[in-house]
């Protein structure tokens, strides 16, 4: 299910109308229509936790085709790390879905997000070494 029709059923669950939903979240009932049938996305953060709230589930569920990912760090790593993991997920999603932001710029920031992981794990792989401990390449 895409984010669209996620609202459309949750919102159906809960006997909430559009116009009900729009009401709580203080935007018009065409900009619910349009996250719903258009494909659209709300463009503030705060609206993203809002929904959430209101349809009982978590912002995962809105954001992610892949609920589980953010699950998975929590069980690797803990709470802490699930936060933060879950933060930056939401960010970044919210980042490529702006309608305000070209594609080359999008390709542009996912270029510096893997330029980023590529040094921290260079950074990572030398700190072992200096260490003396085998890390597995």
């Amino acid at each position: 299910m895409n984010f669209g029709e996620k609202i459309h059923t949750l919102r159906k669950d809960q006997r909430i109308s559009q116009t009900e939903l729009a009401k709580r979240l203080q935007v018009s009932r065409r900009t619910v229509c349009s996250w719903e049938n258009e494909g659209r996305f709300p463009k503030e953060r705060h609206l993203i936790d809002s929904l959430a709230r209101i349809l009982d589930c978590p912002v995962e569920y809105l954001l992610t085709e892949q609920p589980g990912i953010i699950s998975d760090v929590y069980e690797k790593f803990g709470n802490r790390r699930s936060y933060i993991s879950r933060n930056l997920l939401l960010d970044v999603e919210a980042y490529f879905t702006s309608d305000y932001i070209s594609q080359d710029e999008k390709d542009t920031f996912m270029f510096a997000i893997h330029e980023a992981y590529i040094s921290a794990r260079k950074a990572s792989t030398d700190s072992w070494k200096k260490l003396k401990v085998k890390y597995p390449e």
